[in-house]
């Protein structure tokens, strides 16, 4: 028992944390998808200006899916 806490507890409050986190990062990636979404929409012009962006914006959310599988798990 640490801090008064039973260990049930204490598992309860990291798995509540850890479900927050994976919400949290969920939520991310529907953002930069949505971004995508939007850089798709530019002109050809205006696109490759906007592909160093888009391709920073997939690394964020392989970034993020690997912490929330790692949290899954």
């Amino acid at each position: 028992m640490v801090l008064n806490c039973s260990d049930s507890s204490l598992q309860k409050a990291f798995n509540s944390f850890k479900q927050g986190i994976i919400s949290r990062g969920e939520k991310e990636i529907t953002y930069w998808q949505n971004e995508i979404s939007v850089i798709k929409t530019y002109s050809k012009a205006e696109a490759i200006t906007r592909l160093i962006s888009s391709l920073k914006l997939n690394e964020k959310i392989n970034s993020i899916n690997a912490y929330i599988n790692q949290l899954r798990s």
